[in-house]
């Protein structure tokens, strides 16, 4: 633990890793970076994590990735949050319609809501895990300076801290994340690279923000109610507890808290309503910007607010910022351990940048459309044609309908399920299987969660997620349909041959046999295949009986999402799917279950 409290003017301090900002990303990232084993320092001057306000609301790949980080994070925050997977349309105080088809239509996944929880309660929770594993925020630090060293080939980031004691320090650190918010001081430390640009037109919106408990005979059901009057200007939120959140357009930056309550009431009228509990409330303005890079020279990184900002519309803004987190660590990892080329660096700022730019696209038409409803440019700024379906919406006049359509439009973006990495990177490997859902290649997709059985003594069932470890480690799933062990035998001793020797230890591999009580019900020995230095997991894929992913076994599941039936694979009965640290597809190739050879997977490695 490094205590800057109590070093002297002239220490230096040399990490891996230098977090500023200790939000929910920066709070993230040191958490992750500790778990995969870089050294870190997470600095911020606030004295502690948010107690009220801000975030509200955690998608479903959100709680996936929270599934990988592990420390029991995922199961406390999903005891105590409130699932959210319908939207309704009240116009005029009566209620029209309710929307859920985007969260019933996900496959391979275990969840199919949002989580409504306070960004408070994630804050605290990962502070405190930050604090357990010997790693706690250094709070009350003021960052005087940052800096990269001269010199293209420079490979040290530093920062000049002032502690709240008045102590100096000097940190060294080999890469640099600024996940200081909006107003990051380490993207201004560095104008000439990072230029906050702002996307779409200038149009700015103002919005009243209040969190509390309410009387009213409106009922109160856990789904997010979009309301109409003469536009769509107020929303309600369900929360955690009895706490409810409302957003209020009131179109002025300077207003009464009470102005924007009188607004709420006219919305539910003729409800009657009061707030009981005015727990907090805020205010803040639609700006949407993008910073024009991500990174610097692969050493100093910007992630979260620090890098996008946009229109809470969507729930989007904490989950992407955390999806930032889990792409970039385990990248570090690698290139910090001599495993992966400055390309692997390069591929954060490839494939989060357009994420966040369509993201700030989606929430600028969302929010514009509670106020204009015959916009025909959904993607405000997108100098493109409108398409079919886009036009299909503009035919809905009524504000609460065209929203919904919207929503409905963008809902791989707002469940966090189809944001796909596909077309933005060279260090993802090509794949020609093409997935039905999608309608794009299944490499660079999220990973499909299924249901399994271990081949141990126990034999409990499990899921994909649940036994996935944000640990810095390729998954290398094997879905192999043979009930021979002595099949299992050649594909390690195949896999073995092609995996580079610096990367053994950072590559697990998961044998998936079809059900079968002929199949040893123990742990394979490793040791006579030389595959000791590898974990070996073996296990059954059993049919998933409920309706959340389909009666499907897991080999089925990725068999049919990566159209295997479909492009001739005539006696490639195996499938080899690589999931990256972040559980994205990084590869995926059907072989053959007589001759395995793995050409592709080798390919797919060196290529990192």
């Amino acid at each position: 633990m490094i205590d800057l409290n109590r070093h002297s003017r002239t220490t230096v301090i040399e990490v891996d890793v230098l977090v500023i900002g200790a939000g929910p990303v920066g709070l993230a990232s040191a958490l992750l970076a500790h778990k995969v084993g870089l050294s870190c320092v997470t600095v911020d001057k606030s004295d502690g994590p948010l107690k009220l306000g801000r975030a509200d609301a955690m998608n479903a790949r959100t709680l996936q990735l929270l599934e990988l980080l592990g420390y029991g994070i995922f199961e406390e925050l999903h005891a105590k949050g409130l699932h959210c997977s319908t939207s309704s349309t009240w116009k005029n105080g009566e209620f029209t319609s309710r929307q859920n088809a985007w969260w019933k239509a996900l496959r391979g996944s275990e969840h199919q809501h949002f989580l409504m929880l306070g960004q408070p309660y994630l804050e605290e929770i990962l502070d405190r895990n930050l604090t357990a594993v010997g790693r706690p925020v250094e709070r009350g630090v003021t960052v005087l300076e940052v800096g990269l060293d001269d010199g293209p080939s420079a490979r040290l980031t530093w920062a000049k801290l002032l502690s709240k004691t008045g102590i100096e320090s000097l940190v060294r650190a080999k890469y640099l994340i600024g996940a200081d918010g909006s107003h990051s001081l380490v993207r201004k430390s560095f104008p000439e690279h990072f230029i906050f640009e702002p996307i779409g037109d200038d149009t700015e919106m103002t919005w009243a923000v209040l969190d509390g408990e309410v009387d009213t005979t409106f009922p109160r059901e856990s789904e997010i109610i979009n309301f109409q009057v003469d536009t769509s200007d107020v929303a309600r939120i369900p929360r955690e507890g009895k706490i409810d959140r409302y957003y209020v357009r009131m179109d002025r930056k300077v207003f009464e808290v009470e102005e924007a309550i009188e607004k709420i009431r006219r919305a539910v009228a003729p409800h009657p309503f009061k707030f009981v509990d005015l727990e907090w409330n805020s205010q803040f303005t639609v700006r949407e910007r993008l910073a024009s890079k991500f990174s610097i020279r692969q050493r100093v990184f910007l992630a979260g607010d620090a890098c996008h900002v946009h229109s809470v519309n969507g729930g989007q803004g904490l989950n992407t910022g955390l999806s930032d987190a889990f792409n970039l660590i385990w990248k570090i990892n690698l290139h910090a351990k001599r495993a992966g080329s400055e390309n692997v660096l390069k591929s954060y700022e490839n494939e989060r940048r357009p994420v966040a730019k369509t993201v700030i696209e989606t929430a600028g038409a969302l929010v514009r459309a509670t106020k204009y409803s015959q916009q025909r440019q959904l993607v405000i700024g997108a100098q493109r044609d409108v398409t079919p379906d886009e036009e299909q919406l503009h035919q809905l006049w009524d504000h609460s309908n065209y929203y919904v359509g919207l929503v409905k439009l963008n809902s791989r973006f707002i469940t966090g399920m189809g944001i796909s990495y596909a077309d933005q990177t060279a260090a993802l490997a090509s794949s020609a299987f093409i997935s039905p859902e999608y309608g794009a290649p299944l490499v660079g997709y999220r990973g499909f969660d299924f249901h399994l059985t271990p081949l141990t003594v126990d034999s409990k069932p499990t899921r994909l997620y649940t036994e996935l470890d944000y640990d810095g480690r390729f998954d290398i799933l094997v879905f192999f349909p043979s009930s021979e062990i002595v099949g299992a035998t050649r594909i390690i001793s195949s896999l073995m041959e092609v995996i580079p020797g610096p990367l053994k230890p950072i590559v697990r591999i998961r044998i998936i046999h079809s059900s079968s009580p002929s199949i040893p019900q123990r742990p394979f020995d490793t040791a006579a295949t030389g595959a000791d230095s590898l974990p070996i997991v073996h296990y059954v894929d059993t049919p998933i009986p409920d309706s959340k992913i389909g009666t499907v076994s897991g080999r089925a599941l990725y068999a049919d999402a990566m159209g295997l039936d479909e492009i001739g694979a005539e006696g490639k009965e195996g499938l080899v799917v690589i999931l990256r640290p972040d559980s994205y597809v990084g590869f995926a190739e059907a072989v053959g279950t007589t001759a395995w050879s793995f050409e592709g997977v080798s390919g797919y490695f060196a290529g990192l």
